[in-house]
């Protein structure tokens, strides 16, 4: 699995047989893990795609361009033609995800908020306030919405208000320490914790969101020397043997937890 461009998104699917990433081409390649052969490349989008994100179901991908342009191509079952959705281009969406039951794509963005869509329909349902966000995930059982920005902010969402197209959806916020934005957030199979890594020293934050305001805690440090550079928003492996936080900027490193013991376990190059 190779690519002469420098990555700019990535991300394995719920079922971790596929693994999606997009170059400076701004083409999208489907990856089968089991075969670890390419089976797809994705064409359409005309800007840096800064997000990526395949369904549960292994049916589609979606991804999000710089430009506004949310496009999905369908890759499993019945030839489809790509979906394209769009946001105002200069509210610049920069994360993407896909509801555990397929129905909701999610884009969080610079100046919009986060939009969501119901892919069926293609119309956009509901708006969710804030600004820069980074990075959007589904809890595993669908049941929350997870977004961080820069501005050190991880909220938590209700999503079946979101179903019910509230208009003041539930949101409980917890705050990193000294406002270093929250990349690659993790939720747990239990959805009891989260786990997101920040920027500016790379520090990996534990969450637990339930009663009250949630308050994150500290529980390791990505090594500098292991990095080169600061860590940005990588793919999250559900693999019982680690996870991977991030991706040194400088091009190929993904940075791995172990799952046991949080233990700083490496970087590996990809």
């Amino acid at each position: 699995m190779t690519s002469t461009k420098a990555i700019a998104s990535s991300t394995f699917s719920p079922s971790g047989r596929f693994f999606a990433l997009s170059d400076t081409s701004h083409n999208v390649q489907l990856w089968d893990l089991n075969s670890e052969s390419l089976c797809k490349t994705f064409t359409g989008q005309v800007a840096s795609v800064m997000g990526i994100d395949i369904s549960s179901d292994d049916t589609f991908v979606a991804s999000a361009a710089s430009n506004g342009v949310i496009r999905v191509w369908y890759f499993g079952g019945e030839e489809q033609k790509p979906v394209v959705l769009k946001t105002d281009f200069r509210d610049s969406p920069s994360a993407i995800a896909i509801s555990p039951e397929c129905d909701l794509v999610v884009a969080g963005t610079n100046r919009g908020g986060v939009h969501i869509w119901d892919i069926k329909t293609k119309s956009l349902t509901t708006t969710l306030p804030g600004r820069n966000f980074v990075a959007v995930r589904f809890s595993p059982d669908g049941s929350w919405l997870l977004g961080a920005n820069t501005g050190g902010e991880v909220k938590r969402w209700d999503v079946p208000a979101i179903r019910q197209k509230k208009t003041d959806v539930p949101c409980s916020v917890a705050h990193l320490k000294d406002e270093q934005a929250g990349y690659s957030p993790s939720i747990s199979q239990d959805n009891t914790w989260t786990v997101a890594l920040s920027t500016a020293e790379g520090e990996v934050h534990m969450i637990r969101f339930g009663e009250g305001e949630p308050k994150p805690t500290v529980i390791g440090n990505v090594p500098a020397a292991a990095t080169g550079r600061r860590v940005s928003s990588g793919p999250v492996s559900n693999k019982a043997t680690g996870l991977v936080v991030g991706f040194a900027r400088d091009g190929g490193r993904a940075i791995v937890y172990k799952y046991a013991s949080w233990d700083y376990a490496g970087a590996y190059l990809v």
